[in-house]
């Protein structure tokens, strides 16, 4: 198991260097804390120490409560255990005893028993030697990269610098807590805010960016994204919605077009049918009218032909009748004239 705190994983190199560090951007800001003031460090650059001004930071861990704490032997220093390579363990609250104060700024001490849960039980461990388990979890994170920043993948599995967070030590303080584990200072509401646990502190920052961003925040700067997966599940719903409805909308617009398209079509065809039809009506009336006329022309020129014909047989006819008639009437006339010269002939 990894350690729980950057002052108790890496000792004395990495606590004060991270402290010099913040303390260093706390002064650039020139900001005041909210529950303390900040003591100035001397002119060689040493480790500038904030004190709050209550006893209220120290973190109080119920009966049950779900913790990680470092297992060691009966007897054995914890602290020392601590430096030199102790494991920690996951377990829960099974009893607190507290005493007198070592630094009246910081409180009482307490020693928590821990069951842990493979089954052993650890007694009497020292406060700063047992932390819940989501702080353990995201101390270890924070551990694991440079000096100005951590990640958490706590309840969202996204990395993230926890911007405007600071661990803050008091190495002069007899309280093994304040001078080992400490405190986290958040810049909210541009000033900075103290609180005696990590994970207050990352809500904090959280929250001040979703008031100031809203349902637009990045889940990658939240420090606990977990915390807010409801919201990011609600921005995702209505995103998803939104697009649907757009979908929807798109679908019913192209329906639309395609039907004032099938519209036109239609109508276009139709027009064009009509003016098709009108066209070949009107080519067949023309045609039918010119073939009218011209049966009639050929029907008139037929009857003038035949009553031609008909008017020449007929003048044929007569001829030859007014020439029949006037051969017969000669031929009688010549019979009439020689009876009548028979008739007048002498008897003698």
């Amino acid at each position: 198991a990894g350690q729980a705190n950057g002052a108790i994983s890496r000792g004395k190199e990495r606590g004060p260097k991270r402290r010099q560090m913040a303390t260093k951007k706390s002064q650039k800001r020139g900001k005041q804390t909210a529950t303390g003031t900040a003591a100035a460090g001397n002119a060689n650059g040493s480790t500038v120490q904030r004190r709050p001004a209550h006893q209220t930071l120290k973190p109080v861990l119920p009966p049950g409560s779900a913790v990680h704490a470092l297992y060691f032997e009966a007897g054995r220093d914890p602290d020392s255990a601590a430096e030199n390579g102790g494991e920690w363990y996951p377990g829960r609250i099974a009893g607190c005893s507290v005493h007198e104060a070592l630094d009246e700024r910081y409180g009482p001490v307490r020693r928590y028993n821990v069951h842990f849960d493979d089954g052993d039980v650890g007694t009497a461990i020292p406060e700063h030697l047992v932390f819940p388990s989501v702080e353990y979890d995201l101390n270890l994170q924070r551990d694991g990269n440079d000096e100005d920043s951590v990640s958490s993948t706590s309840g969202g599995g996204d990395s993230a610098r926890f911007d405007g967070v600071t661990n803050v030590t008091d190495e002069s303080s007899p309280d093994p807590w304040a001078a080992k584990v400490g405190w986290w200072e958040a810049e909210v509401d541009e000033r900075d805010v103290c609180f005696g646990l990590l994970t207050d502190a990352l809500r904090a920052r959280d929250s001040e960016q979703i008031r100031r961003d809203g349902a637009n925040v990045a889940r990658a700067s939240l420090g606990i994204p977990g915390d807010y997966d409801r919201l990011y599940n609600d921005v995702v719903t209505i995103k998803r919605n939104a697009t649907k409805a757009a979908n929807e909308e798109a679908r019913e617009a192209s329906h639309e077009y395609q039907r004032k398209l099938n519209e036109r079509a239609e109508q276009a065809e139709a027009e064009t049918r009509a003016k098709f039809q009108k066209k070949c009506d009107e080519e067949v009336r023309r045609e039918v009218s010119e073939a009218v006329s011209k049966e009639r022309k050929e029907g008139r020129e037929a009857q003038s032909r035949i009553r031609r014909e008909l008017e020449e047989k007929h003048e044929r006819e007569m001829t030859s009748l007014r020439r029949e008639h006037e051969e017969t009437l000669a031929q009688h006339c010549r019979d009439e004239s020689e009876q009548v010269v028979e008739r007048l002939k002498p008897v003698f």
